[in-house]
């Protein structure tokens, strides 16, 4: 398996979790499974229709896309939505998410290089706090070794980087896929309605836009905030229907 993955990976336990900015995660960066943007991929699967074809096919379809998509991620379907199935998808697909890791390393000094200086190569895949401390270490020893003092090895060397996707980000998603599959259900619902069942059950931590109870009334002049509703539920759906698409032939 991978060392390093670009976003934040799931865990499947609460050992050595902590909250950090609102969110559940390790001081390795991994985060609470359903926190995870894999766990999110692994919904997509499981909601799309060109994906769910494609596994009813065992992935003997013409394009060569889906064929490696389904090598990749498998048939999704075969277990229950649960907790053991999206850790047998991890187990299987992993290595596909993420990459080898690489470390930061010196350059081999040669005559056209100062030998008061440091030459690094710096994998740009990397987080800067892993950057950052590898520099950190790399410089200690390299000072150890001339008989240097320490010095600030413990600067920053570049401005952090956030290569994680945030929980709201994460939970965006998590909504656009909610928003469409209640549409597809209830075909009969237009969007501001969405946007207020959306809020009924999740707060503000969907919209801060929404009708109360007097606003509701047919008296009441609403139509700008139903059109503010409308259009962030449209947004949403968009956003589903794309990555629905999209996750079928690898992308997301």
């Amino acid at each position: 398996m991978p060392h390093q993955f670009p976003f934040a990976y799931p865990l499947f336990t609460n050992k050595k979790l902590k909250f950090v900015s609102s969110r559940k995660g390790s001081t390795k960066g991994g985060v609470q499974y359903t926190d995870s943007i894999y766990y999110v991929w692994y919904l997509y699967l499981r909601a799309s229709e060109r994906y769910k074809a494609i596994c009813v096919k065992k992935g003997k379809v013409k394009s060569k896309a889906e064929k490696d998509a389904y090598t990749k991620f498998g048939n999704v379907f075969a277990y229950k939505d649960t907790k053991t199935a999206m850790e047998k998808f991890w187990k299987q697909s992993a290595q596909y998410f993420g990459y080898e890791s690489l470390q930061v390393s010196e350059y081999t000094i040669d005559e056209q290089m100062d030998s008061n200086y440091v030459y690094l190569k710096i994998p740009y895949l990397q987080k800067a706090k892993s950057v950052n401390k590898q520099i950190a270490t790399l410089l200690t020893k390299k000072r150890s070794a001339m008989q240097l003092k320490r010095g600030r090895t413990k600067r920053q060397f570049m401005q952090q980087a956030e290569c994680v996707p945030t929980t709201d980000k994460v939970q965006y998603l998590k909504f656009a896929l909610e928003v469409y599959e209640l549409k597809r259900k209830n075909d009969n619902l237009v969007d501001w309605q969405l946007s207020q069942i959306m809020y009924d059950t999740y707060g503000t931590k969907f919209s801060k836009v929404h009708l109360t109870k007097e606003q509701q009334q047919s008296k009441y002049p609403n139509a700008d905030i139903k059109n503010v509703m409308s259009s962030h539920a449209s947004r949403l759906r968009d956003t589903a229907k794309k990555k629905l698409n999209s996750v079928a032939i690898g992308k997301f």
